[in-house]
Parts: C-alpha cells; structure tokens; sequence
C-alpha cells in the first residue's frame, strides 16, 4: 500500500514534469487527490508518502507547514460515517438463527471469545482460518 501510494505520486510527477518532491509539488498533488478522495483518505494518503519519501528521498515532508495547513482545512467539518455495529444483543439473536454452515465459526468465536478462552488476536486468526476453511469446502 505504501508503495503503491508513492509510485502513484512519482508517476503523477512524471506526468507534470516535477522532478523533486517539494512542498509546492505536493501541495498541488493533494490538492487534485482531494477532488475525489475524502479528507481521511487524504490523511492516509499523507502517511504513507511522509514515510516512504523520508526513506527513500531523504525528504521531511512533515515540516511542510503549508500541505499540513491545506490537509487540516479540508479536514474541517468532515464527519466520518458511522459503522452500523450490531450490539451483542443482536449478535445473540442472530447467531443461534442462522446457518451452522456459513456462521459457525462465527458462533464459535464469539463463545469462545466471550468465555475469555480466546484473545482478541486469537480471534482474529480462528476467523480468518474458518473464512479460508468454508471457501474450501
């Protein structure tokens, strides 16, 4: 991911015909990105080029005042989605309901889980094993 974002932007670079990552330079590539992508996204975005540029071009970009000020004001009234999570209620009235053959491991781990048998890393790995487990099966 890392790398695809920094090979995005040298690609945008060679495009424009810009040869350093300079302040300007980004400026400008942020500023097109946010055309399309939300104001988190260009956040990641950001991350994820500091670090790259910073090893692989021995460039700072964090002490770029002027990018930072443009990311905060696009981050101004942004408000993210919520997610719809389920309560543990409806978790319990789901999971008894529905089929043992696509939801099992499902119930599993949250038994387990909730039994304290199970870390939250655990977990993690009892499902994705069981999500690898019914795609072969």
């Amino acid at each position: 991911m890392f790398e695809q974002q920094h090979e995005a932007f040298h690609k945008w670079c060679r495009v424009q015909n810009v040869q350093k990552s300079t302040e300007n330079a980004l400026l400008v590539y942020f500023d097109e990105k946010s055309r399309v992508v939300c104001s988190s996204t260009l956040w990641a975005h950001y991350s994820m080029l500091k670090l790259v540029i910073n090893i692989r071009e021995n460039v700072d970009i964090s002490k770029f005042s002027k990018l930072l000020a443009f990311l905060k004001r696009k981050n101004e009234g942004f408000k993210p989605k919520k997610l719809n999570v389920p309560t543990i209620e409806q978790v319990d009235q789901f999971l008894p309901e529905a089929p043992d053959n696509k939801y099992l491991v499902m119930e599993s781990c949250s038994y387990r889980g909730r039994c304290g048998s199970l870390s939250r890393k655990g977990a993690g790995r009892f499902l994705i094993a069981g999500k690898y487990h019914s795609k072969m099966t």
